[in-house]
């Protein structure tokens, strides 16, 4: 696919529920979380440093997965269940499900932040 792409000159758009499928793949990583981008930044600094719980989340699944000596081992989750896209709901939607919750987090919708550059963030532990 990145032969395909520079032979082109064009770019793919790439969607998993794994992180790790896109790793070989794309230069940088959206993570959505409950249709809204949450973080974006560099493949490497994805993997390397996530910021926000979401995507800590997914990337610390993905390592266990990984390093998983047991096959028949229950393959891990994230606590807790997915937000209702039905009704409006007001906050953070991974408020419910964070480990790192803030009483902010319900109260209101997190903006983007840029912490470093070419990485962004939607999350009230790195300012709003």
């Amino acid at each position: 696919m990145r032969a395909i792409g520079r032979k082109h000159q064009t770019a793919f758009v790439l969607i998993s529920h794994d992180p790790t499928v896109l790793a070989g793949f794309v230069d940088r990583i959206a993570v959505m979380y409950a249709g809204r981008v949450i973080e974006e930044g560099g493949t490497a600094d994805i993997f390397r440093a996530p910021l926000h719980p979401y995507t800590q989340a997914l990337v610390a699944l993905c390592r266990r997965y990984l390093s998983s000596a047991n096959p028949s081992s229950r393959f891990p989750a994230i606590e807790g269940e997915p937000v209702d896209l039905t009704k409006v709901a007001v906050g953070c939607p991974f408020a419910a499900r964070c480990p790192e919750k803030m009483t902010v987090c319900t109260e209101r919708h997190p903006q983007e932040t840029i912490p470093y550059p070419l990485h962004s963030v939607s999350c009230f532990k790195y300012g709003n």
